[in-house]
């Protein structure tokens, strides 16, 4: 286009900025193989009359399907099977009592799933007319009359995989301490978001997922980033399969796509054991989908508001005849448009997965996964009046540019190597390595309120051109085992991880723009020229490197007491860099590291009963600072420390958790003005040096139910009381030190299918609520508040075969209107989404 010109300081890219100038979105062959396959399902389906469906419906106990059912106890087991399956098994009840299963895991028939589940437990299933069955007990052999009986290979540990268990909960998870307990058995809070869930409510992204788990706050602020707030701190770390890795910073990374992952555990409170350095909010721990031993197929089409289109294809299969070697890929075409006028996106994933077992112990399993999106982001969202009062501008405002747009590219190649021992010790070793690009052209209103008079407003000074390049390698090593000591079994687990992730961002200010001064009332974002974009002018350049090593002992102390205690020792050091790029020069440098710190954890479980069990537990984390005493040391690290107690409980048979905790997380060692010291600092160009004397704290309450609580009946619920408070503040004292979260959060969810002939239906819905959060200036003479709101949704799915539905998502059904981000009256305000809807017809194979 004339009067553009690409900025020259980066190589070429297939996602530059002049591909955004194009009328439309051309289709890439990915996005064109996805397409046809969605003309051949859409052909297919039209092909169907209810006699063949009357009929498939009565075969339907011939049809295999893919089930990944954990290992536990048999009633779990059997009612995940007809949860999945919608084959009813009479006589479970009573006869799977006090029996355990081995679980399945591939695509089966019903009567070979069956038959799988109940190796071992003494009990058959027995197939009637009408394609239910019902268990029997398997008559004793005559003595003397032996059968060689085919080899079952039983897992050890609990399957915390959800895909194909139709359920809201999961058996196990691993995120807090690397070992592999269940949700009862670990002594802090933990979510978990399973595949059924993201299914059930349409969660695409992982800021739609986190949006519904309990406890999470999702500040989505668009170029200032989106962030996730658990117990009043942001979250700046995560996990990938287990595999600590740093969250990006400054609103450049655009949200990982669920479609790819088995489940998101979230962990609350801190987690410094596997993480390192970070707040100590919590943690998240993002698991993919592996490759199934048997094949297994699905595919999804979803049409829904403001023009979104999307397209899924999932495909996994044994690659050799002995099952040894595994593959799975999943591709996705997104495209959309937003109530928000000229922003859009689209974004194509792909993902690729490899497994090979080199023997029945040894397992490796190699990958990538890329995702890539391109559009016009949502800017600084609306300004205030300067006073705060709201300008009540619609919600489709966009006060930018119609020519912004921003193109992100993100690259992953994974691998582990697993070694199962016969003695029951595990080795791991895990790797991640991750590429990730952004360029920007934005233009857009900000750095000043509108005048209630002159109804004059910001200028135009979000205006820059930048590129952002980041790469992160993360590795970690454990072993984990039982022992003896004392005559009592315990477990224990030791490992060392480190991460390394160098990042440079270049930039050019848009200086033809930056006096312009919108009337946000009636803003044409289409009035502007494109920019005339030179050489990039400033690069700032970090790199973060941490490595630690950790050890927990899981001691049994008596039948119903167990303690958890181990440590970390860590080395953190950071680097920046900022150069002018015009003339080379560098100007600011700085550097400072942690070495040695460690980091306790301890919990302690107590079983009053097969069901509920109270624990309580201290864990801490660090987070390194750069402030200079009076004697010119660096201020000790802030330290972030989670006291937490409560209950836990598990009903009919681990099909329904339920859990209760208080908690009080005190970050200690925060910088403060050393009034005492001298004048000037001799050490800084403060006037003053610091002092590492300031605390806040956060406390609260957190309640959560999960599980199926009647057969087809799945329900989870959670609320969540927070308060945070400034304890030893020279400037803030008593006041809430963060002021963006709610007091108050209930979310819930439920789906019920319907019984008898109306079995083929699915209901559900559910509502989040959640009270004020605000915005006030230093000087208290400015408040913006976000009053309470709740926000409903409904969903529905049909069933026209065991193997093909569709799902209708209808989201904030009462339009309720409300800012889910507030940052000032200056800018950075967003509206939450309007009424949308959202039909998904999904097939497998």
């Amino acid at each position: 286009m004339p009067g553009y010109s690409q900025p020259v300081a980066r190589g070429a890219n297939s996602f530059g900025a002049m591909h955004f100038f194009r009328p439309g979105f051309k289709l890439s062959p990915l996005a064109c193989v996805l397409q046809l396959a969605l003309a051949s399902g859409a052909l297919s389906l039209a092909s169907w009359h209810p006699q063949a469906h009357a009929q498939t419906i009565n075969s339907a106990s011939a049809k295999q399907q893919s089930y990944s059912i954990p290992a536990g106890p048999l009633s779990t087991a059997l009612a995940r099977f007809a949860s999945a399956s919608g084959v009813l098994v009479a006589g479970a009840g009573e006869l799977a009592r006090d029996r355990n299963s081995p679980g399945v895991s591939g695509t089966f028939s019903p009567q070979a799933a069956l038959d799988a589940l109940l190796a071992g437990t003494g009990l058959t299933a027995i197939a009637s007319s009408d394609g239910s069955y019902h268990l029997r007990q398997v008559p004793e052999a005559p003595a003397g009359d032996v059968t060689q009986l085919s080899t079952v290979t039983v897992r050890g540990q609990l399957d915390p995989r959800t895909e194909g268990t139709g359920s809201y909960t999961n058996a196990s998870a691993s995120s807090a301490t690397r070992m592999n307990l269940s949700a009862r058995e670990t002594p802090q809070s933990v979510s978990v978001i399973t595949r059924q869930r993201l299914d059930d409510q349409g969660l695409l992204t992982l800021n739609d997922a986190l949006k519904q788990a309990t406890g999470v706050k999702v500040q989505e602020g668009e170029v200032l980033g989106t962030t996730y707030q658990i117990r009043g701190f942001s979250l700046d770390t995560a996990q990938l399969d287990g595999v600590p890795v740093s969250l990006g910073a400054g609103g450049s990374e655009a949200a990982a796509d669920m479609a790819i992952y088995d489940r998101v555990e979230v962990v609350r409170g801190a987690a410094g054991l596997l993480q390192g350095a970070g707040n100590p909010g919590g943690t998240l721990n993002l698991v993919r989908k592996q490759p199934t031993r048997e094949f297994a197929a699905s595919g999804s089409a979803m049409v829904g508001s403001w023009n979104s289109y999307r397209v899924e294809a999932d495909v996994s299969s044994p690659l050799n005849h002995s099952g040894d070697l595994r593959g799975r890929v999943v591709a996705v075409h997104d495209d959309r448009d937003s109530f928000v006028d000229h922003v859009k996106e689209r974004k194509e994933v792909l993902y690729g997965v490899l497994q090979y077992d080199f023997t029945p112990s040894i397992t490796a399993t190699v990958g990538v996964d890329h995702q890539r999106t391109k559009g016009t982001p949502n800017g600084t969202g609306v300004v205030f009046f300067d006073d705060g009062g709201d300008l009540e501008l619609p919600r489709s405002t966009y006060l930018g540019a119609d020519w912004n747009h921003r193109a992100t590219r993100s690259t992953t190649v994974f691998g582990d190597l697993t070694w199962e021992m016969d003695n029951g010790w595990q080795t791991k070793l895990s790797a991640n390595r991750q590429h990730y690009d952004v360029d920007t052209v934005f233009l857009s209103a900000s750095g000043a309120g509108v005048d209630r008079n002159t109804h004059q407003g910001p200028l135009l000074n979000y205006a820059r051109a930048s590129s952002l390049n980041r790469t992160q390698t993360s590795v970690d090593l454990y072993a984990s085992g039982p022992f003896s000591l004392l005559g009592r079994k315990h477990e224990l687990v030791v490992g060392a991880n480190m991460r390394r992730n160098p990042t440079e961002t270049d930039q050019v200010p848009l200086r033809e723009y930056a006096r312009i001064r919108p009337d946000v009332f009636n803003w044409d974002p289409t009035s502007l020229p494109p920019p005339n974009i030179g050489p990039y002018e400033s690069r700032t350049a970090t790199t973060t490197k941490q490595s630690g090593i950790y050890t927990a002992a899981r001691l049994s102390l008596a039948d119903p007491l167990t303690l958890i205690v181990g440590g970390r020792w860590s080395w953190w050091d950071y680097s920046s860099d900022s150069t002018n790029l015009l003339t080379g020069a560098n100007t600011a440098s700085s550097s400072y590291k942690v070495s040695g710190e460690f980091t306790p954890y301890a919990g302690l479980i107590f079983d009053l009963n097969d069901n509920y069990s109270l624990y309580a537990s201290y864990t801490d984390v660090f987070r390194p600072q750069n402030a200079i005493d009076r004697n010119g040391s660096l201020l000790k690290p802030i330290v972030g420390a989670n006291y937490e107690a409560g209950i836990k409980g598990e009903f009919q048979d681990g099909r329904v958790q339920a859990s209760l905790a208080a908690f009080r997380i005190e970050e200690t060692n925060r910088a403060q003005t050393d009034l005492d010291g001298p004048k000037p600092c001799p050490y800084t160009t403060s006037d003053y040096c610091s002092i590492a004397s300031g605390k806040v704290r956060s406390e609260g309450i957190e309640a959560e139910l999960t599980g199926e609580l009647a057969p087809g009946w799945n329900l989870t619920a959670g609320y969540t009381y927070n308060t945070t408070k400034y304890v030893k503040d020279a400037a803030n004292q008593g006041k809430p030190f963060n002021t963006r979260t709610p007091e108050h959060m209930f979310k819930l969810f439920t789906s019920y299918r319907l019984p008898g002939s109306l079995r083929q239906w699915t209901v559900g819905g559910g509502f989040t609520w959640q009270t004020k959060f605000l915005y006030e200036n230093t000087a208290g003479t400015i408040r913006i508040e976000q009053n309470p709101y709740a926000v409903a949704d409904l969903m529905v799915r049909y069933d026209f075969t065991p193997k093909v539905s569709a799902t209708l998502n209808l989201n904030n059904v009462f339009d309720k209107k409300y800012y889910r981000y507030i940052a000032h009256e200056r800018a950075y305000n967003y509206y939450g989404d309007p009424r949308n809807v959202m039909l998904t017809l999904r097939a497998q194979y």
